[in-house]
């Protein structure tokens, strides 16, 4: 604890809030009048028109995910979608960007989809002179602005890559350079994975690749589970280089429609069920495929054909029944020398955006800790 900075139990640190209307998603508008925000990581989930439903924003608020943990700073007027969305009003003694990055430094524990308010409710917050704070929260935003702007320039690194892949293929659905058309199944396999058990899972072993360590199309080693080596399991063995593709969740939402090609982080991996392996027998360059794949048009179909209610399922046969482009290797190769120089600029700027969250981090924690 600081010398000299108040701690206050968290809900005595907020003013009442009268809540509009709550929006259901499935009311949500691609356009409109008032931003839609909700608990989804995505800043604004949609638009909305009428006027009535607007929470009027005075002073910033933080928006709190109370089933996603989700923060976001809101300093404009509104419409709340519905559910899980708690609106943090600070009293005047409180930076409202204050309040977010102690509460993005606590880091709440992750409850599943279970609500986490009630764990806010256990906080005291520290509340040093305004004047601190202010200078606390200009020493972050700086940081934060830097962390957006590499971020930044990764996206536009991806869309460079994509305009590459459209200027030498041209649209893959219109087919305009003629290219060979082949279905997908009958020149390549789906692999799937094995429905290994959670209880059985070690700190250390072999990898297991579940869906949210590939279905951004970005290898992921956030809660990363091991399992120990046995060679009854090797036909469910992956290896760097080798492209997979998540079948259930965000299904066709990821910037390479879910499609991650692994990294040399590990020499071996096991692929997990509801994942499978995109065996191409070498008429396939998998950069090449990986983009192939992220095409709009290719991932919409397989978002029209996915099956399940809460959540997107994608069968094999989905991604065999695909009729691709079949390039000849000779320009695949061409194609992925030119990305590859793209993905080294791409590993630098993530490798400086590590160093700067480390940065971050460090300063949260001299503030905070």
């Amino acid at each position: 604890m600081k010398d000299n900075w108040k701690y206050i139990l968290f809900e005595d640190c907020l003013q009442k809030v009268k809540y509009t209307n709550k929006v259901f998603s499935s009311d949500y508008l691609k356009k409109g009048t008032y931003p839609i925000i909700s608990q989804e990581e995505a800043f604004v989930s949609g638009y909305w028109n009428n006027e009535d439903d607007v929470f009027r924003v005075q002073k910033p608020v933080v928006i709190f995910g109370d089933h996603t943990r989700v923060l976001k700073y809101v300093d404009f007027d509104f419409v709340i979608g519905a559910d899980g969305v708690k609106i943090l009003l600070p009293k005047d003694a409180l930076n409202t960007k204050f309040l977010k990055y102690y509460l993005y430094w606590y880091n709440i524990p992750n409850l599943g989809y279970s609500r986490h308010y009630k764990l806010l409710k256990e906080l005291y917050i520290p509340v040093p002179t305004l004047s601190i704070q202010e200078a606390i929260v200009a020493e972050l935003d700086k940081l934060n602005e830097i962390l957006t702007k590499k971020h930044e320039q990764l996206k536009e690194l991806d869309r460079l890559g994509q305009a590459v892949f459209y200027d030498m293929f041209g649209d893959p659905d219109n087919n305009e350079k003629k290219w060979l058309i082949q279905r997908f199944g009958d020149i390549a396999s789906v692999i799937g994975g094995f429905a290994f058990k959670s209880d059985s899972f070690n700190i250390k072993g072999i990898p297991v690749l579940k869906i949210g360590n590939i279905n951004t199309g970005i290898f992921k080693q956030d809660n990363l589970c091991f399992y120990a080596y046995d060679s009854k399991l090797c036909k469910y063995e992956v290896y760097p280089n080798d492209l997979v593709i998540s079948l259930t969740g965000t299904v066709g939402k990821g910037d390479y429609g879910n499609v991650c090609i692994l990294p040399d982080t590990y020499k071996c991996y096991y692929l997990n069920q509801r994942n499978a392996k995109l065996e191409t027998y070498g008429l396939y360059q998998n950069m090449f495929l990986k983009y192939l794949l992220s095409d709009k048009k290719i991932k919409s179909f397989l978002t029209r054909n996915c099956r399940g209610v809460r959540q997107a399922n994608i069968l094999n046969k989905d991604i065999e029944n695909l009729k691709l482009i079949l390039p000849s290797l000779d320009i695949q190769a061409i194609f992925v020398e030119k990305v590859v120089s793209l993905e080294n600029q791409k590993q630098k700027i993530k490798q400086s955006i590590v160093e700067v969250q480390q940065l971050l981090d460090y300063t949260m924690n001299k503030y905070f800790g």
